[in-house]
């Protein structure tokens, strides 16, 4: 028995999870970010690191329905942390919460990184106090890039599994 409503959530919800689970990360891996990166590649106008920030999230992206194609853990909460399913998770090698928390948090800094420079780049030229150098943006960068990382090792350490 299941408290909170998870049993309505377990009935209604987790077969089509699943299915969605199954189908979004081939199709999108396969179709939407190739497409994306085509588009990407086409639009010569575009600044450097723009395109640079457009390409590594769309790639981050890419790898992130990749591994959830690979681990297959659950959408639902609080499934996700109770049960993984995919052929990652059948190796028995890899640490299951390490594996998730760096899909989850792989993209994340490129997608900061791209806004702060098209936020810098329509404020080019005007007098906003919220324009910051572009030295002071890579720290910035590689500061949240670096608590990422460590919120990644993070969870690897606290989620190793003991076999008897």
């Amino acid at each position: 028995s299941l408290l909170y409503g998870f049993d309505y959530d377990r009935r209604l919800l987790l077969h089509v999870t699943i299915g969605a689970q199954t189908i979004l990360p081939i199709f999108n891996t396969l179709l939407i970010h190739p497409t994306v990166l085509f588009l990407i590649n086409r639009r010569k106008g575009m600044h450097t690191d723009i395109r640079i920030g457009y390409v590594t999230t769309v790639v981050c992206y890419n790898i992130q329905a990749t591994i959830f194609f690979g681990i297959r853990a659950h959408l639902l909460s609080p499934y996700g942390g109770i049960f993984f399913g995919g052929p990652l998770c059948r190796e028995g090698r890899l640490s299951h919460a390490a594996l998730l928390a760096l899909t989850i948090e792989c993209g994340f800094p490129f997608f900061i990184f791209l806004t702060v420079r098209l936020h810098q780049l329509v404020l080019r030229g005007s007098e906003s106090p919220w324009i910051i150098t572009t030295r002071l943006q890579l720290i910035l960068f590689s500061v949240l890039l670096g608590i990422q990382l460590t919120n990644v090792f993070g969870f690897a350490n606290s989620s190793v599994s003991k076999k008897a």
